[in-house]
């Protein structure tokens, strides 16, 4: 019954926080009342779930932003995990499908964040170059770069566009692991439960080093320190990047140093 009444507690709670933070926003002009409204949005979550999260190494991320973060994926609570617990609210590279969801897609626009239709080519073009947009405009952006949740504790394939973002980007990058949050829901759970989940932030790619590195090879660069971060073996998770995967570039006009 109480993980029944959490898992009702997740849509009016979302609906009641992105109205209130949004109508403030509006009123008051003032963005800042939408972020910090997702702030108070994922911790309430989580406080009701019964979820305790740890974040360690905060000290590593920048001051200020933009930069990049890259997280693995393994729980429908990472979202909140993250907005909980950093310092920064950044936006995500989330599925277009989150859209059909009412309320949650108006805190999806109100709050910078990019969706991209997987299934289709073009719209996943033009959302890099909206990401693009974001980062020249000063916004942090989070990518998950197994691009949907894992179903067990190990490193999904890594997609290529979030590393095309960082290349053009000319922003430091941030591998973060979130150890135990697919206890706390997992992709088939219909609800969520209590536990405690450890958020555990990498040191910075910095953007000479990203110049220095291929895409691939700032791809190894981040799974090997989110391995190193989850304590995670190689030999048990997906190839580095997927054979199956069609190269993505960036359109010309999504490069954010040349406007």
């Amino acid at each position: 019954m109480f993980r029944l009444l959490n898992g009702l507690f997740l849509p009016l709670w979302t609906a009641a926080v992105t109205v209130t933070a949004v109508t403030i926003a509006k009123l008051r002009r003032n963005h800042s009342y939408v972020t910090e409204g997702e702030r108070f949005w994922a911790r309430g979550l989580l406080k009701a779930w019964g979820v305790e999260v740890t974040a360690e190494h905060l000290e590593r991320l920048p001051p200020q932003g933009p930069y990049i973060l890259m997280a693995n994926h393994q729980s429908h609570a990472d979202v909140p995990i993250l907005f909980a617990s950093l310092p920064l609210i950044p936006g995500f590279l989330a599925k277009k499908e989150l859209a059909r969801i009412p309320f949650l897609s108006m805190a999806l626009r109100e709050g910078g964040h990019v969706l991209i239709d997987r299934a289709s080519r073009n719209s996943a073009r033009e959302a890099l170059k909206v990401a693009a947009r974001e980062i020249q405009a000063g916004k942090t952006i989070a990518i998950f770069p197994e691009g949907t949740r894992g179903g067990s504790d190990a490193l999904g394939e890594f997609k290529k566009g979030g590393f095309l973002i960082a290349k053009k980007a000319g922003v430091p990058v941030i591998p973060v692991g979130i150890l135990g949050s697919r206890a706390v829901w997992h992709r088939d759970a219909w609800l969520p439960r209590s536990g405690r989940v450890h958020a555990r932030v990498g040191e910075p790619i910095t953007p000479e080093m990203i110049r220095q590195l291929s895409v691939d090879g700032l791809c190894d660069r981040v799974r090997t320190t989110m391995l190193e971060l989850l304590g995670w073996s190689e030999t048990e998770s997906a190839p580095a990047l997927a054979p199956s995967t069609p190269p993505l570039s960036v359109p010309a006009g999504a490069d954010i140093n040349g406007g």
